[in-house]
Order: structure tokens, then C-alpha cells, then sequence
């Protein structure tokens, strides 16, 4: 024999703040057509029973969100000191890198030898031009600068505040939330 076990299924905050709405629309439409004072206490004291549970459930579920988005920000900020850390690490490790080619590098060039070979490695002495940039960026040619074009959005919303008109660009009003304990 089986036995069958209803489990409640959980509400979305959606599906709550809908409900709240329909029970409020409910709440008008009917209240009207109830002449009986009796009746009519009745069913408030049932709307309002209905509404206080479902503002419960709408309580729990912003405590849950609350708990969840508290829980992420702290993952957030660990990985973020991780990050750093690892980041610490990798210039540690890459400047070490640096230092070891350059020691291979000085002691090469002052015994005169192009190649050292290993029973795994090899080290060689490549030969290449770099380019050394003696000037300010700005003195240079046009033709042998980049320039990097990025919005100044600070300037942009100030202008825009203001009244004038900046062609490709409008305040766009936005929305946060911010769920603090």
C-alpha cells in the first residue's frame, strides 16, 4: 500500500504580492454587496486573517532573500580577498621570473655563451629590437599613437542634469533594492 504525502509547495514573491492583490481586489468587490453588519464583520475579520497570512509567508520570504543575498555578498567578499591574494601571488611569481631570467641572462653574456643546453632544458640568448619610447605619449605623431575614446559619464549626467543636450546620451531612470537586516 502507498501512501500519498502533499507537500506544500513554496511561493514565489511574485505569486505572493499577486495574491495580496488579489485578495485586496477581492476584498472591494465583495465588501459592497454585503448589507448584513454581522456578515459583513465576519468576512473582514476572514479578509484580514487571510491578509495577515499571507503577509506572513511575504515576511519569511523577504527574510529568506535577505539571508541569501547576506550569504552571497560575504562568498562575494571572500573571493574578492582570495582574488587579491592570488593576484599578490602571481606578480610575486612573475617578478621571481623576471629575476631568473635575468641572472641566466648576465651570467650568458659574461662568459660569452649563446646557448647553455640541460639534460631537459635549453637556454639561449634570442636577439630582438625593442621599441623605447623616450618622449611623452601626447609629443608623438598622431599616426604612432592610439587613443582610447570612453564616455565621461560623471561630466555627461552632469550635463544632462543641467538641461543641455548631449547628442547619443539620456538619463535612463533605474531601480535598486537594498535588503539590510
Amino acid at each position: 500500500m502507498k501512501i500519498a504525502v502533499e507537500v506544500p509547495q513554496k511561493k514565489t514573491l511574485l505569486q505572493i504580492e499577486e495574491e495580496i492583490d488579489e485578495l485586496l481586489t477581492a476584498y472591494a468587490d465583495t465588501k459592497e454587496g454585503i448589507e448584513n453588519e454581522d456578515e459583513l464583520a465576519r468576512f473582514e475579520q476572514a479578509m484580514c486573517d487571510m491578509l495577515d497570512r499571507i503577509e506572513d509567508e511575504e515576511a519569511l520570504k523577504i527574510d529568506g532573500y535577505g539571508m541569501l543575498l547576506s550569504k552571497l555578498e560575504a562568498e562575494s567578499d571572500r573571493l574578492g580577498t582570495i582574488h587579491r591574494g592570488i593576484a599578490a601571488r602571481k606578480k610575486t611569481t612573475d617578478n621571481r621570473i623576471a629575476r631568473l631570467k635575468a641572472h641566466v641572462l648576465y651570467a650568458m653574456q659574461l662568459h660569452g655563451k649563446k646557448k647553455i643546453e640541460g639534460t631537459v632544458f635549453t637556454a639561449r640568448i634570442n636577439s630582438s629590437v625593442a621599441v623605447e619610447v623616450t618622449i611623452d605619449p601626447k609629443n608623438l605623431s598622431p599616426k604612432y599613437r592610439r587613443i582610447k575614446y570612453e564616455p565621461d559619464k560623471v561630466a555627461i549626467s552632469d550635463a544632462l542634469k543641467a538641461g543641455k543636450k548631449v547628442k547619443g546620451a539620456k538619463l535612463t531612470p533605474t531601480e535598486s533594492v537594498s535588503i539590510k537586516a
